[in-house]
């Protein structure tokens, strides 16, 4: 058990209300402090006042121990402090060998201002000034060596005490009140965090996505059972202490990714990143695909103190969209060969000057079709070779303001058709390597959108400019507009917004998809930004 002191004893034995030993241990304190002054004055003839008071002292040392002050009112064991004070000052004036007993006033003035306060201090205060008054009533024209007339030593030694104490009293009481109800707080607090700790394990084992929590370093500080069970799978073999795969490829299953652009490499630089797809494992067989989110953990003080992972086991979701393009390549691819055939043959039978004009009509009516279902096959060829990366690009030296001006006069036609206004801005451009039928292709795309998508009596500008070490194309139309909450999914496959869906606009949502892949490809950007009602602007980005 911890040793404390008796002084320790008496303070905590105040402030939690142990009535009978703070008592015991105050009453006590002066019984033995008065005795010691007494005996070291070494007093040989004692008077009477003297006498009496010795004898008081030793009777509230007895009563200290024989009384249960704790079943008496509290007010009640302010009389052993008070009667100690009175004999302390009756001692005191009785005469000069009796005056370091004053300082043994400060144990009974301390207790008063302790346990009661203000109206202790004013007793403690007013018993030393009685006997204080009286004995200088006593004394007056006495002998003036001896005489302490006027001296009012212990009065204030009593006061000084007992309100110092009764003001440490007061601000002790308030701020123990202030920590209680801060402890209070903390508590509930501490308990509701109990409660969502528990709550978030719970749905951290549950989860079906695997988890990863890093320290700084990158060392796996924290797994769920979902994420022991893709290590399981994949090969714990193949898994380093870090929580990085040491085999993970692309999309492709064959390109390695660099060391540090792994997925806990972003992670431990506190960089984040969402749903991104790779392939982990050596072994093909046992190869799993994760969708992979990192975020960095911060802490208060603005520093990075880890990092969170999630993979999603999509094995199944990227296969199944691998065999749907595969199979839509092998269809557009065997779709494509017999249409290109019947419309040769078309052309051929339209060069016959024999057929009768019904004959003709019909046959153009064929021909017309025949042609939009190629598109359309094509595009479905395109998109799939632009998801699998197998699109090819035969870049050569291409006058990127001949292809743009080229696919205005060919768009012309239409914009004709439909009261479309076509302005050029073309500012010539350097020579560039480029595939110019595919770009002439994102920018038959762009046009055919920018024309489709604006009402009669509207604009549709094409611009080129030079821009540092760019060349940059912008397709601007004042047509319907896409909506704030759909500009995300314009490049998606077989996306239709809203509005067009409405007015019933044909198209099959391939264009824009197609478009990006080409512009990609040549390692150009491309931006949408567009208002509901108000028009689109498509920017396209080219390297020169």
């Amino acid at each position: 058990m911890e040793s404390r002191s008796p002084f320790t004893d008496l303070f905590a034995g105040v402030w939690r209300h142990h009535l009978d030993r703070s008592v015991r241990l105050a009453q006590t304190a002066s019984t033995v402090g008065v005795l010691a002054v007494v005996a070291l004055e070494r007093l040989l003839t004692p008077t009477l006042p003297v006498v009496l008071a010795l004898g008081m002292v030793l009777v509230c040392g007895v009563a200290a121990f024989a009384v249960p002050w704790h079943r008496l009112p509290a007010p009640a064991s302010a009389v052993l402090p008070v009667l100690t004070i009175a004999a302390i000052a009756v001692l005191y004036y009785s005469g000069p060998p009796l005056s370091t007993v004053s300082l043994v006033a400060v144990v009974p003035a301390t207790w008063m201002g302790l346990e009661l306060r203000w109206p202790g201090v004013v007793a403690a205060t007013g018993v030393a000034a009685a006997v204080a008054v009286g004995t200088a009533l006593s004394e007056i024209g006495g002998d003036p060596e001896t005489s302490r007339a006027g001296d009012f030593a212990v009065p204030v030694v009593v006061f000084l005490v007992a309100n110092i104490m009764c003001v440490a009293r007061d601000l002790w009481d308030d701020q123990h009140h202030v920590l209680t109800a801060r402890t209070g707080e903390l508590a509930a607090a501490a308990e509701e965090a109990i409660d969502s700790a528990e709550v978030l394990d719970v749905v951290f084992e549950a989860l079906d996505a695997g988890v990863l929590v890093l320290d700084p370093d990158g060392v796996i500080t924290v797994m769920n059972p979902a994420m022991h069970r893709l290590r399981a799978r994949i090969g714990a073999s193949e898994v380093q202490r870090t929580g990085q795969y040491s085999a993970v490829y692309e999309l492709d299953r064959s390109t390695p990714v660099p060391v540090d652009q792994l997925p806990t490499a972003l992670a431990s630089r506190g960089e984040s990143f969402s749903g991104r797809t790779l392939w982990f494992g050596a072994n093909p067989r046992r190869q799993i695909a994760g969708s992979v989110t990192g975020r960095p953990i911060i802490g208060p003080d603005g520093q990075q103190r880890g990092a969170v992972m999630v993979y999603h086991d999509v094995t199944d979701l990227v296969l199944a969209v691998q065999a749907k393009d595969e199979f839509v390549a092998s269809v557009s691819h065997e779709l494509r060969t017999p249409l290109t055939s019947i419309i040769g043959y078309l052309e051929l039978v339209d060069e016959d000057e024999t057929l009768p004009p019904m004959l003709r009509r019909h046959l153009e009516i064929v021909g017309r079709n025949a042609d939009r279902l190629l598109a359309l096959v094509t595009d479905l060829l395109s998109a799939a070779q632009a998801e699998g990366g197998t699109m090819r690009l035969e870049r050569v030296e291409s006058d990127l303001v001949e292809i743009v001006r080229r696919a205005m006069d060919s768009a012309r036609v239409a914009a004709d058709t439909a009261d479309i206004e076509l302005v050029t801005d073309l500012t010539p451009v350097a020579p560039m390597l480029l595939d110019p039928g595919r770009v002439a292709q994102v920018v038959d795309n762009l046009l055919s959108n920018a024309i489709k998508y604006t009402p009669g009596g509207g604009t549709v500008t094409a611009r080129v400019h030079p821009d540092d070490h760019e060349a940059v194309i912008t397709i601007v139309d004042t047509g319907i507009g896409i909506a704030e909450d759909e500009q995300g999914e314009l490049f998606t496959k077989f996306f239709r917004a809203r509005e067009v869906e409405r007015k019933a606009i044909p198209g099959v949502g391939l264009g824009l998809v197609i478009t990006k892949a080409i512009v990609e490809g040549h390692g150009g950007e491309i931006a949408v930004c567009s208002e509901s009602g108000r028009g689109t602007t498509v920017t396209v980005r080219l390297p020169r």
